[in-house]
C-alpha cells in the first residue's frame, strides 16, 4: 500500500503490478505465498479503486501546506477536490512515526476515511490539522 500511495502522491494516473506475473511463474514461491501476494494486490487495488473518482478529479484543489514537527517540508502528499470536498492523501516513507501538520484555511471538519497503520488526526487551531502517521503508514483525510 505504501508504494502505491507514493505513486499516487507523485501524480500517477494508474498503478501497474509489473512484478506480479513473473512471481506467479516463479517456482521458488509456494502457492500459499502466491495467494498472499494476490490478496495483497487485490486489497491495495480495491482501495485505490474506491478513491479513483477523487484521484482523477479535474476539480481545482485548494492550496495546502505541510510541515513536519521540526518544520522540515514533507513532500509525500497530494491534495484533491471532488464533489466539493478536499482530500489529503499522505504517506510516511520512513519506519518511524511522523507528526505532519497540514494547513488549509477554513477547516470546519475532517474525517480519516482510510489509513494503513496507526493514524491519528487532531485539530490545531482553526486552519491546521496534525496527522500522526505510523512508520510506512498511509492515510486519506477528508476535509
Amino acid at each position: 500500500m505504501n508504494m502505491a500511495m507514493q505513486s499516487v502522491c507523485a501524480g500517477a494516473n494508474g498503478i501497474m503490478w509489473y512484478s506480479y506475473k513473473p512471481l506467479l511463474n516463479d517456482p521458488n514461491y509456494t502457492n500459499e505465498e502466491k495467494d498472499e501476494v494476490l490478496n495483497a494486490v487485490k486489497s491495495v487495488s480495491g482501495t485505490i479503486k474506491d478513491y479513483s473518482d477523487v484521484l482523477l478529479s479535474l476539480e481545482a484543489a485548494p492550496k495546502v501546506s505541510a510541515n513536519l514537527f521540526l518544520g522540515i517540508e514533507f513532500e509525500d502528499y497530494t491534495v484533491r477536490s471532488y464533489n466539493g470536498k478536499t482530500y489529503i492523501f499522505v504517506v510516511n516513507t520512513s519506519t518511524f512515526t511522523k507528526s505532519i501538520y497540514f494547513s488549509l484555511s477554513g477547516i470546519k471538519d475532517y474525517n480519516k476515511v482510510f489509513s494503513s497503520g496507526e493514524t491519528n488526526v487532531d485539530p490545531i487551531g482553526s486552519d491546521t490539522i496534525r496527522v500522526n502517521l505510523a512508520g510506512l503508514g498511509c492515510a486519506i483525510i477528508e476535509v
